[in-house]
């Protein structure tokens, strides 16, 4: 039995807290956030074949009433647009 274990799994979760609120107060605290991302979808079909539909777009945030989306894939683009001024 080690008497240790526990007290180093509580400062892991003490400090993933930590380092959780530090970032989530960072984020809140910006006005535009903006970033891209890459995704992959995978289906198997009854055939036991696998296919992967793949997609990739933008997402920015001004706050707190704009954001403009993206999607741009083989199967269809998107965009939406939130403005609340308009």
């Amino acid at each position: 039995m080690t008497l240790g274990a526990p007290t180093a799994a509580r400062a892991d979760e003490a400090a993933a807290k930590s380092l959780l609120k530090a970032m989530s107060d960072y984020l809140a605290a910006q006005k535009a956030i903006s970033f891209s991302y890459d995704s992959n979808l995978e289906i198997v079909t009854q055939d036991k074949q696998k296919i992967a539909l793949a997609s990739s777009g933008t997402v920015s945030l001004g706050r707190p009433d704009r954001a403009h989306v993206t999607r741009h894939g083989g199967f269809a683009d998107i965009e939406a647009v939130f403005d609340e001024k308009r």
